[in-house]
């Protein structure tokens, strides 16, 4: 019933465009990413709470369920299959590519690993990266429904095989002895590569890594930075320790070379309604290279996930995350059972979706994204055709996501 109302009311609010005219027409550019509901992405969330490790009916499930988002989307959907260090294994990346307006392919990748530990329900880590990356289409798939549009592509991703799978002894599918990182995307980027060839040469203009954003704490001290960060990263353990050490922001991780991508994630931040209740930490690393082994060390945090490949292989990548296991309750549950829905409440939703729809609007920013409303002049006063186009634009913006 909902859904047949809000269609009624948006062809009403057509109709009313179309009969304040008579010749000519005005472009009026709107954003429709003023929703503040939660709906959707809790209920994305509430499809990655069971452990999802090899073979487990968690890991298939979550692999039909990606795909088939993917599909009901219209996307170009790849099941890209990949070997592991055991023969017995076989890991499976999960995109779908979201095409643009523009013939010269490039594009923007937005992904996070759907993988867990055994007996993991994964949550925060990473069910909330994984729900993420399947609301970001979706939001833009709807904008594109209302005549948005954006010149580029967007790669959407679902890692496989980031985490280690201790049941298997000697012979793990993707040892950290191997020293390549997260094996999915170790293997995906092969296949980016040769897709990127494929398409003309198209380049990867940016990447957003979307690893644990569920995870939000106001409490004095709930927040762990160690003191490496004092000297390696100066101005995020003064904002941080300044603070009280409280767990209440995203943080995104990025060198000199991904600045565009952080001030862009910063300026579509500040846009959003509950910008000051949920804030943003930059964390800048020194230099365009991968950091060196001994950064590693020193901040695993933020160089464990798949932005690292990405580096390595001189793309632009940000790291989004909430900093996991350094904070609140994940200080005790990381990799464990308790990573489960007993913490999280409607100010986690939301601080999870006020990133989702940060990166969503960063997409549309970044890849010249224009929604236009076709509306013939009056040939009278223009106020009316004004007053009508306001009312009209705007409500077709709020009903968006209601349905």
């Amino acid at each position: 019933m909902g859904i047949r109302v809000g269609l009624i009311v948006v062809l009403l609010s057509s109709l009313l465009i179309q009969s304040a005219s008579s010749q000519g027409s005005i472009n009026v550019a709107w954003t429709p990413l003023n929703e503040t509901s939660t709906t959707s992405y809790r209920n994305l969330i509430n499809r990655f709470t069971t452990a999802r490790n090899y073979g487990s009916e968690g890991y298939i499930a979550a692999q039909n369920y990606i795909r088939d988002w993917y599909t009901e989307l219209n996307m170009t959907v790849v099941s890209q299959e990949f070997d592991t260090f055991n023969d017995n294994v076989t890991g499976v990346n999960l995109i779908g590519i979201l095409h643009g307006k523009k013939q010269t392919q490039n594009f923007f990748l937005v992904g996070a690993h759907y993988d867990t530990m055994k007996d993991n329900p994964g949550v925060t880590d990473n069910g909330s990266g994984m729900s993420a990356v399947l609301e970001i289409a979706r939001i833009l798939n709807v904008m594109f429904t209302y005549n948005c549009t954006i010149d580029y592509s967007v790669i959407f991703v679902g890692f496989d095989m980031s985490k280690p799978e201790p049941d298997y002894g000697d012979d793990p599918p993707c040892p950290l002895s191997a020293g390549i990182g997260p094996c999915g995307v170790f293997n995906f980027i092969d296949w980016l590569e040769k897709y990127l060839t494929e398409q003309d040469n198209a380049q990867l203009l940016g990447t957003f890594i979307i690893d644990s954003i569920l995870n939000y704490n106001t409490s004095i001290n709930s927040q762990i930075i160690s003191e490496d960060a004092r000297v390696l990263l100066p101005d995020y353990f003064y904002n941080v320790s300044s603070g009280g050490y409280k767990g209440n922001y995203i943080a995104g991780v990025v060198r000199a070379a991904d600045v565009t991508l952080a001030q862009t994630f910063r300026d579509s931040w500040v846009t959003m309604p509950l910008n000051e209740l949920y804030q943003f930490q930059q964390v800048d690393l020194v230099g365009d290279a991968t950091p060196n082994p001994n950064v590693h060390i020193q901040l695993p945090t933020f160089f464990q996930s798949e932005h690292m490949q990405l580096w390595a292989e001189n793309h632009i990548a940000m790291l989004i995350t909430d900093t996991l296991k350094q904070r609140g309750y994940q200080q005790t549950c990381f990799d464990k059972s308790c990573d489960n829905l007993q913490f999280i409440t409607e100010t986690n939703y939301e601080f999870g979706y006020q990133t989702v729809r940060a990166i969503a609007d960063s997409i549309f920013k970044l890849g010249s994204g224009n929604c236009n409303t076709t509306i013939p002049p009056s040939s009278g006063s223009s106020l009316l055709p004004s007053l009508i186009t306001f009312i009209s634009v705007h409500f077709v913006a709020f009903i968006l996501f209601v349905l």
